[in-house]
């Protein structure tokens, strides 16, 4: 783990930068935190994370990118996500970039992610935040739409919309669909729809997210469960098919 600006920092990829332990460097305006690595190695970049974040002389730092993709956080003996969450929140870190997909998040870690966020002045939040592949539900779901639009409406002019690539979570597609009816969110289904631009609303201005595959979303079956030592209540769990 180095902090300043190492050969590694050409591409975003966690393997390629760092390798199985991770990078934190380019701080304090500039930084990279990736860790893509083996699980065991968890604690220590969490540890690196914090210290790294210690040492500016004053003020908050700014990371281009924090990715801490493909890892099961919270699994034996790995951190938890909620423990990375709150070193960047008692840093009062920002990013421009966000990146936890594949890493079977849940709605108390998206309620971790926007209490760190809420925190952090709009003009730094992050442009872009990719949670694919998780288990985020509505719930988790609404509570990062709610908070994007707070956000929005302290910006003073325009603003572009999130980049959020929130897919294959359990999302209700109706929310989703309804956003879009709103002229809220953009599925970005044109080439030219980046986290800079928007080439299919007529109204970018009013734009609050693109949403690029926002609707494939994994399907939920609601199944009930027998009451329990008589109890009448019946619980809906969603399964995964």
């Amino acid at each position: 783990l180095r902090r300043q600006g190492p050969p590694e920092m050409a591409g975003w990829d966690g393997q390629a930068m760092g390798g199985d332990k991770g990078l934190v460097a380019g701080l304090p305006s500039r930084g990279v935190a990736v860790f893509n690595g083996q699980a065991c190695y968890g604690s220590s970049f969490v540890e690196q994370l914090r210290l790294e974040l210690s040492r500016p002389p004053s003020g908050p730092c700014h990371f281009d990118n924090v990715d801490v993709s493909k890892v099961l956080w919270g699994v034996v003996s790995t951190p938890s996500f909620g423990e990375i969450i709150g070193v960047l929140r008692e840093a009062r870190a920002t990013t421009q970039r966000f990146k936890a997909f594949r890493c079977r998040l849940k709605d108390k870690d998206v309620e971790d992610l926007v209490a760190w966020l809420e925190q952090v002045p709009p003009h730094r939040m992050p442009a872009e935040i990719h949670l694919s592949h998780n288990e985020i539900t509505s719930v988790g779901f609404d509570s990062l739409v709610g908070l994007t639009d707070a956000k929005r409406t302290e910006v003073s002019g325009s603003a572009m919309p999130l980049w959020l690539r929130i897919e294959a979570n359990m999302i209700d597609k109706a929310a989703v669909r309804l956003l879009v009816e709103q002229g809220r969110c953009c599925l970005a289904s044109d080439r030219g729809c980046n986290s800079r631009t928007c080439k299919l609303s007529s109204n970018p201005a009013e734009l609050l997210l693109h949403m690029k595959f926002g609707e494939e979303q994994r399907w939920q079956r609601p199944v009930v469960v027998p009451p329990f030592n008589g109890d009448e209540h019946r619980e809906h769990v969603p399964v995964v098919v």
